[in-house]
């Protein structure tokens, strides 16, 4: 693993610490609280998680994927070493895959049992229960409470795709558009949030995304052709596609 790795694993700890520290001596000292109220570091640990996440699962991917070059294979994000050497094995097997079950499966399956047992035991609007995990459900209907969770499913799909299929751009957008499509299914049927104008803004920013990926193959397939032709109009026509696929993207960001 890489320091800047090891970084990223680590300092998620790092800053909890730090915040527990803070919130203790707040309590004690500022609001004079004899008992120690845990319900802050609940919501601390399920943000950084939900925020970490993506970040975490993408550098750990890529470091098990590998990108041909010539006949050598090198681990996808640092290309300075090279796949299936024993050092690259071990470090796959030892530490990646024991991070990537824990940051997948471990943490997100305890997240659904306690939110799960909750709602079964007493309900989800429970002051102990929004206080410990309604970072998670409260913009959702109850009936959808499990919505983020189908989220970090369709992030880790397509984080997935885009290390093992990092060369094969066609085949990467069509899974991606794929795994979009099986979302914006979802999301239409369910309408997941409260506020209903949340849930059309949920539905047109997916349906959005196939017109942002179109662009970008276009915009692939634009710089191929444009190669070949002279330095200064090669310039022009690639700021002209650039600016083409930020305004779908920018168009995406306002929905």
């Amino acid at each position: 693993m890489s320091s800047s790795m090891i970084i990223s694993v680590v300092s998620p700890l790092i800053i909890l610490i730090i915040y527990s520290i803070y919130e203790i001596k707040s309590q004690k000292f500022l609001l004079k609280i004899k008992k120690f109220y845990k319900f802050s570091l609940y919501t601390a640990s399920i943000f950084l998680f939900i925020q970490l996440l993506t970040y975490l699962v993408f550098q750990l991917i890529g470091l098990l994927s590998c990108r041909q070059v010539g006949k050598n294979q090198y681990i996808l994000i640092n290309m300075n070493y090279m796949c299936y050497t024993q050092t690259h094995n071990f470090c796959s097997k030892v530490l990646v895959l024991r991070f990537l079950l824990l940051w997948v499966v471990v943490l997100p399956t305890i997240l659904f049992i306690k939110i799960y047992i909750s709602k079964q035991k007493h309900t989800l609007n429970r002051a102990v229960t929004n206080l410990k995990y309604g970072f998670l459900y409260q913009e959702y209907q109850e009936q959808a409470y499990y919505r983020e969770f189908i989220k970090i499913i369709q992030k880790m799909a397509i984080v997935l795709i885009l290390n093992f299929y990092s060369q094969y751009i066609i085949i990467k957008g069509i899974l991606v558009y794929i795994v979009i499509l099986f979302y914006e299914v979802f999301a239409t049927k369910m309408k997941t949030y409260k506020i209903d104008q949340l849930n059309q803004i949920d539905i047109y920013s997916t349906k959005i995304c196939p017109f942002t990926l179109y662009s970008i193959f276009e915009g692939k397939e634009q710089i191929k052709i444009v190669k070949s032709e002279s330095s200064a109009k090669r310039k022009n026509k690639i700021i002209d596609i650039k600016m083409n696929q930020n305004g779908l993207i920018l168009v995406k960001s306002n929905t």
